[in-house]
């Protein structure tokens, strides 16, 4: 399909964006705004934007800023009364800031932890084998559904030891709220997201009581224990943590292994040097976060001080957004082809997708663990996998940029 026609002027290429009328062409129209307006203030959307990978990796950096979303965008919203997820946003610890995220990332951190990720491993390989045993005589699928959900959330509900029949309906109550995030936060979205926000706040604090009662050796039972030990979590921020334990470890990666598998079958040549070299697999699950990054903007941000970002005066108060996707196709930190997908890319690793500073997904070990064990084994299974739509089925919306379906065939049927 041709590219879209698109506009110099970034109020209207910002507005498409954030629609998501640009969704094949996002990165084109990445690099349209870097070009016209590599820092734009925005009126409509009430802030700056930041499209250069060193001015997005400044902000991410700096000290003179905090996350807006918890202490401040929240409590100034007007629905802020009536909104259960305004209400506890502040405690899912993306949303954050010193010393309540210093405190509570720590705690969050175990669930990280080389021990935890020893057992990943083994979970990982197991689960990916088991669903490719499971498609092995069926010629067509929708590998989003079927791999790319499948993995990322029953490790994490298995490290949580969530019950099998109950995680289906977690895994929607996380895309659920991660739906409502963003530069624009849609009446429509957040009214779901209070609603499932309630349920899931019952649903845990259950679980939490049944481990207590009984403790094991999850995710679940440790963070009670540290709790317990530590005495320092309140009941909405244990809430909220086990929240950010589940979209840790699940949201980056889904989105990460649909785009990784959909930009490897657009380049067959990055398949072939996979199977001749399985090393590759780490290199390539880094240009797969680069090429495609599963979250487009990093979380808002807003200024305690008067200060300066990229050479541009920013007062205290405004909010300024990095938008990780620009930032990943800057051809002044990716070289001349930063759109192509090549898996021997020396300088992928320094991509924005994790974010950097204090607020670095926690998560972001998991889930390159999850790429790096996957890409091979799919491949190695099915190196002739062929897509049968012609264009990517992007899901709604900018925010988060992922696959709803990835519809593949084997090249045989």
């Amino acid at each position: 399909m041709p590219q879209a026609t698109l506009t110099d002027e970034p109020e209207v290429l910002l507005a498409q964006l954030m629609a998501g009328e640009l969704a094949q062409d996002t990165a084109v129209a990445l690099d349209r705004l870097r070009e016209v307006a590599p820092i734009h203030r925005s009126d409509q959307f009430n802030g700056w934007f930041l499209t250069r990978y060193d001015d997005c990796l400044e902000l991410l950096r700096s000290t003179s800023f905090d996350v807006a979303l918890g202490e401040h965008l929240a409590l100034a919203d007007p629905r802020y009364n009536d909104s259960a997820f305004l209400q506890n946003v502040a405690n899912i610890l993306s949303f954050m800031n010193p010393p309540q995220h210093t405190r509570c990332r720590r705690l969050v951190s175990r669930a990280f932890s080389p021990r935890s990720l020893a057992l990943s491993r083994v979970e990982i390989e197991r689960l990916v084998d088991e669903c490719l045993l499971q498609l092995e005589a069926v010629p067509a699928f929708d590998l989003h559904q079927q791999i790319s959900r499948q993995i990322p959330g029953n490790v994490i509900l298995t490290l949580m030891d969530i019950p099998v029949e109950d995680r289906d309906m977690l895994l929607q109550w996380s895309d659920t709220i991660a739906h409502a995030i963003g530069p624009v936060m849609a009446d429509d979205a957040l009214a779901e997201a209070d609603k499932v926000v309630l349920i899931y706040w019952d649903y845990i604090l259950e679980l939490a009581e049944r481990r207590r009662a009984h403790p094991g050796t999850d995710l679940i039972s440790e963070l009670v224990a540290a709790e317990a030990d530590e005495g320092t979590l309140t009941q909405p921020e244990f809430v909220g943590l086990t929240h950010s334990m589940i979209t840790a470890g699940i949201e980056t990666a889904q989105g990460m292994l649909s785009s990784g598998v959909l930009a490897f079958i657009q380049n067959p040549a990055e398949i072939d040097k996979l199977i001749a070299d399985p090393g590759l697999a780490s290199a390539a699950t880094e240009e797969t976060l680069r090429l495609q990054a599963p979250v487009q903007i990093a979380f808002q941000r807003i200024a305690m001080e008067d200060t300066v970002i990229g050479g541009q005066a920013i007062a205290r108060g405004e909010i300024v957004n990095a938008m990780l996707g620009a930032g990943n196709h800057d051809p002044s930190a990716f070289g001349p082809d930063p759109h192509a997908f090549r898996i021997d890319r020396g300088k992928a690793k320094t991509h924005l997708t994790f974010g950097n500073g204090i607020h670095v997904c926690v998560g972001a070990a998991l889930a390159r663990l999850e790429g790096e064990l996957t890409f091979p084994r799919v491949f190695e299974a099915m190196p002739d996998l062929q897509l049968v739509e012609d264009e990517p089925h992007w899901r709604s919306g900018f925010m988060i940029r992922s696959q709803d379906r990835l519809l593949v065939r084997r090249g045989d049927s």
